[in-house]
């Protein structure tokens, strides 16, 4: 396992690079794959490879699929959970899932109400949401649960 000084500043670097999805998510809806790759590695660089269970996590990236061939969910979304899933512990899925699930719930309330009020309901509609806010929020703090109980 890596030193605890390391896995901290890899922490510090993995807030600012979602800093960064997250202003990209939100004006331009857009991940870019670089970030994503950055998440992946410093995540795994905070937790370890202690949290990766190959095999629910290639369940997720088959639920990711078909989500995705849905048009549930869009690509970029898909890239940054499945980024941050083998740095988290398996115990800690579940909590993650339902921030993400919560904080996206407020976040399209707050979305439609903003569309209501302002008459742009079908640009807001449209626009989609940057969903990549909450899955950030939801990632950090699982990376930051499991690396807290190594």
């Amino acid at each position: 396992m890596l030193s605890e000084t390391v896995s901290f500043i890899a922490f510090v670097i993995l807030v600012a690079v979602c800093c960064c999805i997250f202003y990209s998510d939100a004006t331009k809806r857009q991940i870019r794959n670089p970030l994503v790759v950055s998440v992946a590695v410093l995540s795994l660089l905070c937790s370890g490879l202690t949290a990766f269970a190959p095999f629910p996590y290639l369940i997720a990236v088959l639920i990711g699929i078909g989500l995705f061939a849905a048009n549930a969910i869009a690509g970029g979304d898909i890239k940054l959970i499945l980024a941050f899933l083998p740095a988290i512990d398996r115990s800690w899925w579940v909590v993650v899932l339902l921030v993400i699930a919560t904080l996206g719930g407020v976040m399209a309330c707050g979305y439609l109400i903003y569309g209501l009020l302002t008459g742009k309901l079908s640009t807001v509609r449209q626009r989609g949401l940057p969903y990549g806010i909450p899955i950030g929020v939801g990632g950090l703090l699982g990376v930051w649960l499991t690396a807290s109980s190594l």
